[in-house]
Protein backbone atom coordinates (compact mmCIF):
# COMPACT_ATOMS: atom_id res chain seq x y z
CA UNK A 1 0.00 0.00 0.00
CA UNK A 2 1.16 3.52 -0.76
CA UNK A 3 2.35 5.79 2.05
CA UNK A 4 -0.18 8.60 2.39
CA UNK A 5 1.78 10.73 4.86
CA UNK A 6 2.15 13.69 2.49
CA UNK A 7 -0.40 12.77 -0.19
CA UNK A 8 0.62 10.95 -3.35
CA UNK A 9 3.66 11.07 -5.55
CA UNK A 10 2.52 10.70 -9.16
CA UNK A 11 5.76 8.98 -10.22
CA UNK A 12 5.37 6.43 -7.43
CA UNK A 13 1.82 5.66 -8.56
CA UNK A 14 2.94 5.24 -12.17
CA UNK A 15 5.80 2.93 -11.16
CA UNK A 16 3.43 0.78 -9.13
CA UNK A 17 0.99 0.58 -12.05
CA UNK A 18 3.82 -0.54 -14.34
CA UNK A 19 4.81 -3.22 -11.83
CA UNK A 20 1.27 -4.57 -11.83
CA UNK A 21 1.20 -4.75 -15.64
CA UNK A 22 3.15 -8.01 -15.49
CA UNK A 23 -0.07 -9.80 -14.64
CA UNK A 24 -2.45 -7.75 -16.79
CA UNK A 25 -0.77 -7.41 -20.20
CA UNK A 26 -0.48 -11.16 -20.88
CA UNK A 27 -4.29 -11.31 -20.80
CA UNK A 28 -4.37 -9.38 -24.11
CA UNK A 29 -2.87 -11.51 -26.86
CA UNK A 30 -3.82 -9.17 -29.71
CA UNK A 31 -3.93 -5.39 -29.98
CA UNK A 32 -5.10 -3.67 -26.80
CA UNK A 33 -7.65 -0.84 -26.93
CA UNK A 34 -7.37 2.51 -25.18
CA UNK A 35 -10.48 1.53 -23.21
CA UNK A 36 -8.76 -1.64 -21.96
CA UNK A 37 -5.64 0.31 -21.01
CA UNK A 38 -7.68 2.88 -19.10
CA UNK A 39 -9.54 0.07 -17.35
CA UNK A 40 -6.22 -1.53 -16.32
CA UNK A 41 -4.84 1.80 -15.06
CA UNK A 42 -7.99 2.49 -13.05
CA UNK A 43 -8.17 -1.01 -11.54
CA UNK A 44 -4.48 -0.96 -10.62
CA UNK A 45 -4.77 2.55 -9.14
CA UNK A 46 -7.73 1.41 -7.01
CA UNK A 47 -5.61 -1.46 -5.64
CA UNK A 48 -2.72 0.88 -4.83
CA UNK A 49 -4.59 3.91 -3.50
CA UNK A 50 -6.77 3.59 -0.40
CA UNK A 51 -8.53 6.91 -1.09
CA UNK A 52 -11.37 7.59 -3.49
CA UNK A 53 -10.37 7.86 -7.13
CA UNK A 54 -12.39 8.58 -10.24
CA UNK A 55 -11.95 9.45 -13.88
CA UNK A 56 -12.23 13.21 -14.28
CA UNK A 57 -14.83 14.80 -16.53
CA UNK A 58 -12.96 15.30 -19.81
CA UNK A 59 -14.87 18.50 -20.59
CA UNK A 60 -13.74 20.10 -17.32
CA UNK A 61 -10.25 18.63 -16.88
CA UNK A 62 -9.21 17.36 -20.31
CA UNK A 63 -8.77 13.80 -21.55
CA UNK A 64 -7.27 10.94 -19.55
CA UNK A 65 -7.26 12.52 -16.09
CA UNK A 66 -7.76 10.64 -12.84
CA UNK A 67 -8.77 12.48 -9.68
CA UNK A 68 -7.47 11.16 -6.35
CA UNK A 69 -9.26 12.50 -3.28
CA UNK A 70 -7.49 12.68 0.08
CA UNK A 71 -9.26 14.62 2.84
CA UNK A 72 -9.55 18.16 1.44
CA UNK A 73 -6.98 17.70 -1.32
CA UNK A 74 -7.37 16.43 -4.86
CA UNK A 75 -4.54 15.18 -7.03
CA UNK A 76 -5.20 15.41 -10.74
CA UNK A 77 -3.12 12.80 -12.53
CA UNK A 78 -2.73 12.93 -16.31
CA UNK A 79 -2.56 9.39 -17.69
CA UNK A 80 -2.03 10.28 -21.36
CA UNK A 81 1.70 9.49 -21.36
CA UNK A 82 1.11 6.37 -19.27
CA UNK A 83 -1.51 5.15 -21.77
CA UNK A 84 0.91 5.66 -24.66
CA UNK A 85 3.76 3.91 -22.83
CA UNK A 86 1.55 0.92 -22.02
CA UNK A 87 0.36 0.78 -25.62
CA UNK A 88 3.97 0.70 -26.88
CA UNK A 89 4.99 -1.84 -24.22
CA UNK A 90 2.12 -4.10 -25.25
CA UNK A 91 3.05 -3.84 -28.95
CA UNK A 92 6.55 -5.05 -28.07
CA UNK A 93 5.10 -7.78 -25.86
CA UNK A 94 2.91 -9.28 -28.59
CA UNK A 95 5.51 -8.87 -31.37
Amino acid sequence: MLNVSSFYNEDEIINMIFESLKTELPKFESEISIYDIKKIIFEMAKKIIPDEIDWADSEKFGKNKILIYNKHKVLQMDTTELIERIKELHKKYIA
